[in-house]
């Protein structure tokens, strides 16, 4: 108006403001705490300074008992919470004023160890081995799991939201088995997959969860190429992928694995892996029933490990290699065919010294030669010494202390 009298000239008229009290916003009141703005800012402002402050920026507030109530106009629609108000203070009393404190983080970082394997190395030898990582639904049907595990499950949920996912895993096959239906439905014929996670167990009072690596083979052993030929997976080449993982921990010697028994495996192609005679895991070839159960027409070879009892590990020691050289000393020897290979290996350490640094299993016999229900097992024994080049007389004392508690613990045979 002024602007306008002043070019044109004129007298302005009345000024009539129109408003309907109904429709106006209402104030908002919010309140500030001080010992909020102090520590927000990390600085004591007077109160009459924040005072002072909030009234100038048009707001209206009084103090009581150290908490100031701000009466917002309706313009000011950004201030809405108590750190808006905080901020509008620190704006008005400076940052400059505010004075630089270098912040202490309370951050624990998790202990390093070498006293276990980490799951996630664990996965990634099973990626280098030509598995892939597979994730799957913690439910699974109340039958499916049965036949899986042998037992019912009191984990029943009360509201599934499906009939197949009724209760939850007490096994990590369920969810590998169909992930490997799906994909031998789909034409492929070579399926490698695992999955890391937890089974559940016991009673909704008294629930356990235990942390599984768990994997699957079918198919061809090897890609197909043209420089091998075509073999099918077996019990020896899921063995050997538990073998890899369990050796991460230094403490391969320490496990056995022993012929056994499992509802969901066949008989006759099953182990339960052992560790210091307790039972951490099992492997094998799955049941017909299961390939029934799941519209499999292919072989497939599965394993289960415990996790936590599995993968604790030795700490690494150092130690210098021996500068001499070492001996071979082969034998074959005649045994039942119930002996396994690891009772052998077993034995041979057990009654060798000190100088046996490895044995070998390099060839089984049956056959021509061999009278029915026993076997031939051909064994290398790798001799060193660290401190001087061995003898043949060295050699010879431990071959025949070998050679004594074969035959006095399985009625072993020399054979020529």
């Amino acid at each position: 108006t002024k602007l306008l009298v002043e070019i044109c000239g004129g007298n302005p008229g009345p000024l009539k403001d129109h408003y309907d009290v109904k429709n106006l916003p209402t104030p908002s009141l919010i309140s500030l705490r001080k010992s909020r703005l102090q520590r927000i800012l990390g600085v004591d402002i007077p109160t009459d300074d924040v005072t002072r402050i909030l009234m100038d920026l048009g707001f209206e507030a009084e103090i009581n008992d150290d908490i100031w109530q701000v009466r917002v106009p309706c313009f000011r629609f950004d201030i809405d919470v108590e750190d808006t108000l905080v901020e509008e203070v620190a704006r008005i009393y400076g940052y400059d004023e505010i004075p630089e404190v270098t912040a202490t983080s309370f951050t624990p970082l998790a202990t390093a160890t070498e006293s276990a394997v980490d799951l996630e190395s664990v996965a990634e030898e099973l990626v280098a081995r030509d598995y892939q990582e597979v994730v799957t639904y913690s439910f699974i049907s109340e039958e499916v799991n049965s036949v899986i595990s042998g037992e019912n499950s009191e984990l029943v949920l009360s509201n599934p939201i499906a009939s197949n996912m009724s209760v939850m895993r007490s096994s990590l096959w369920s969810g590998l088995l169909t992930v490997a239906a799906t994909n031998i439905a789909r034409q492929h014929d070579r399926v490698r997959i695992f999955e890391i996670g937890k089974t559940f167990h016991g009673s909704l009072a008294q629930p356990e969860e235990v942390m599984r690596v768990s994997g699957l083979v079918s198919g061809g052993a090897l890609s197909e190429q043209w420089g091998e030929k075509g073999q099918h997976v077996d019990f020896y080449n899921i063995k050997s992928d538990v073998e890899a993982v369990i050796g991460m921990t230094g403490a391969l010697s320490e496990f056995d694995f022993v012929a056994g028994k499992n509802v969901a495996l066949q008989p006759g192609q099953t182990a339960i892996v052992m560790r210091d005679k307790e039972l951490v895991g099992v492997l094998g070839k799955i049941h017909p029933k299961l390939l029934k159960e799941y519209e499999i027409n292919k072989d497939v070879m599965l394993f289960e490990l415990v996790a936590d009892k599995c993968f604790l590990a030795n700490v690494p020691v150092a130690k210098s290699i021996s500068k001499f050289p070492v001996i071979r000393r082969d034998i074959a020897v005649v045994v039942k065919d119930n002996i396994t290979a690891a009772q052998l290996t077993n034995t041979v350490q057990a009654s060798a010294s000190e100088l046996l640094r490895e044995v070998r299993i390099f060839d089984v016999y049956k056959g021509s030669g061999i009278e029915a229900g026993r076997k031939s097992v051909a064994l290398g024994l790798i001799l060193q010494e660290t401190s001087r080049t061995l003898t043949d007389e060295d050699a010879d004392k431990v071959m025949s202390a070998v050679l004594l508690s074969l035959r006095q613990n399985f009625g072993a045979e020399l054979r020529d």
